[in-house]
């Protein structure tokens, strides 16, 4: 792999430690002495996540069974097991399993499965301060140095507090970096704290005059705890330009929703494509899914809003502003090309905006469209529109941005678009970067 080019190796710690993996990294080593490299090496820290304990073999939970919650049943922390209560829901393995707690220190399994040792554990409506560093994450990154660590991936960072943990565990050594993981809502909602260049970056430009606004592929509940704490004093642009809503006013200034015709269209797809499920957006606040899979637990179990799963397409209200199918990376170009070539396809928008994800919405609702629309009611001048976008789903508001951004970990597509200014990488301060040039300019 050397010799093809790799510089390094990543090495998730979540479930060993580095004494543990010494045979394995010293023969990392002793191949980059032999070709005149030094390899880097980042390490995952276990971080704040719940985790379910150690098991001798996995266990199998059976829908409807009822089991005990800590020795001898279900390992969990013993100072979580103290604060459930009747009624709470236990998400195990990113939402593959799920109990509802019955009575103290037991729980009854309403989506079943085999659990291995220490997997991922969510409570639903319970506060839980776990602490940044785990003892293993402690020892791991005081022996760091010792063996060639260069980089630390801190593992759901909640806000600046977890990175100066990690910064005091490696006891102040230059020269290892620390990179913040942002796993979820809570640490979405501190990237302003995460990333302090940027959101005095985007003060600055505001100070002088500016207006700066999102266009984002989120609903709007989903967008409301990203916004917590974001300067911004333009109208947002949401459902990946299915609107256009103003969070001072608290209401939407444009919508361009999907047609009630667009049902049969989203079963047509489901029917041919059974693997796939989608997500139907209302404009209310509400998600529904139909045909929910292991992606769609995966996506809300990122984006922390409450779903509602239908048998149907028709049970979802109007109106929707937005679908969202979801399929195996491997899948999503044949998605892709099937639904493009309906005779029906022309009447939406249909765009990819991750690995696994098709967005479809109606025809005009894109960021290009809305930022068009949003400039015109701001009154700017198009050669005025910046915009900066790394995914397919940005590719039509780049075509029209006076100069185009993107940041260095950008699709390959976005990176090609004439007249492109790269920036650096999104966790680096991109837009800082950006306001810089344009003060430059201006």
């Amino acid at each position: 792999m050397l010799d093809a080019g790799m510089t390094g190796a990543r090495l998730n710690l979540s479930h060993m430690g580095l004494s543990e993996a010494e045979p394995w990294l010293e023969a990392l080593f002793n191949a980059g002495r032999s070709r005149g490299l030094r390899p880097e090496l980042l390490i995952d820290t276990q971080g704040p996540e719940l985790r379910t304990g150690p098991l001798e073999r996995p266990l199998c939970l059976a829908e409807g069974e009822t089991l005990e919650l800590g020795a001898g049943g279900l390992p969990l922390p013993e100072r979580l097991i103290e604060l459930l209560e009747p009624g709470m829901r236990l998400l195990l393995d990113d939402g593959a399993m799920l109990l509802e707690v019955t009575a103290p220190r037991r729980a009854r399994v309403l989506r079943g499965g085999t659990l291995g040792s220490r997997k991922g554990l969510t409570v639903e409506g319970l506060e839980y301060e776990a602490p940044p560093l785990t003892p293993r994450d402690c020892e791991n990154l005081r022996a760091a140095r010792d063996f060639g660590v260069t980089a630390v991936m801190q593992s759901f960072t909640r806000s600046a507090r977890d990175i100066a943990a990690v910064r005091s565990a490696l006891g102040g050594e230059a020269g290892i970096r620390v990179f913040a993981k942002v796993e979820s809502r809570e640490g979405v909602e501190a990237m302003p704290e995460l990333l302090p260049e940027n959101r005095e970056a985007i003060e600055y430009f505001m100070a002088q005059g500016g207006t700066f606004s999102i266009a984002t592929g989120r609903a709007l509940p989903s967008f409301n705890g990203v916004r917590q704490g974001l300067p911004m004093n333009g109208p947002t642009i949401l459902f990946n330009g299915a609107a256009i809503y103003d969070f001072q006013k608290n209401e939407y200034l444009y919508t361009a929703f999907l047609p009630d015709t667009v049902r049969p269209h989203i079963t047509q797809v489901l029917d041919a494509w059974p693997e796939a499920a989608v997500e139907l957006y209302h404009d209310d606040n509400a998600i529904f899914a139909v045909h929910a899979n292991e992606l769609t637990e995966a996506h809300l179990h990122l984006t922390h809003e409450p779903t509602s799963l239908l048998d149907s397409v028709d049970q979802a209200p109007s109106p929707i502003s937005k679908a969202l199918f979801e399929i195996v990376p491997e899948k999503l170009d044949g998605l892709c090309r099937y639904v493009s070539a309906q005779p029906w396809a022309s009447q939406y928008e249909i765009v990819p905006s991750s690995v696994y994800l098709l967005e479809l919405t109606a025809k005009g609702a894109s960021k290009g469209e809305m930022v068009q629309r949003l400039a015109r009611r701001l009154n700017v001048s198009m050669e005025n529109v910046y915009c900066v976008g790394d995914h397919a789903n940005d590719l039509g508001m780049l075509a029209l941005s006076a100069i185009p951004f993107a940041p260095e970990n950008a699709i390959e597509s976005v990176r090609q678009v004439p007249g492109i200014h790269i920036l650096p990488d999104a966790r680096h301060g991109a837009i800082a970067a950006l306001i810089r040039e344009l003060d430059q300019r201006y």
